[in-house]
């Protein structure tokens, strides 16, 4: 399901969002967060909202993540 349900039932069904769509405060950001969310858009800005979301239904990319961060099968984070 999603991971941030506030997120999720605010823009359920809407998959081109501009940027004023989107609520909060950028500058309370610091400078790596701000690195880090760019990093991010860059990479992932080409691919559609159907792409997107299949990616996150398949289990490689989670696996991954649990892998890298010490998480075991067992665990929940």
């Amino acid at each position: 399901g999603p991971v941030v349900y506030d997120l999720y039932d605010q823009h359920r069904g809407r998959y081109n969002l501009q940027r004023d769509d989107i609520e909060g405060d950028a500058a309370v950001l610091d400078k790596d967060e701000r690195e880090s969310i760019d990093v991010v858009l860059e990479i992932f800005r080409a691919y559609s909202a159907h792409e997107l979301s299949a990616m996150t239904h398949q289990a490689g990319p989670w696996l991954d993540a649990r892998r890298r961060a010490g998480v075991d099968d067992l665990q929940r984070s």
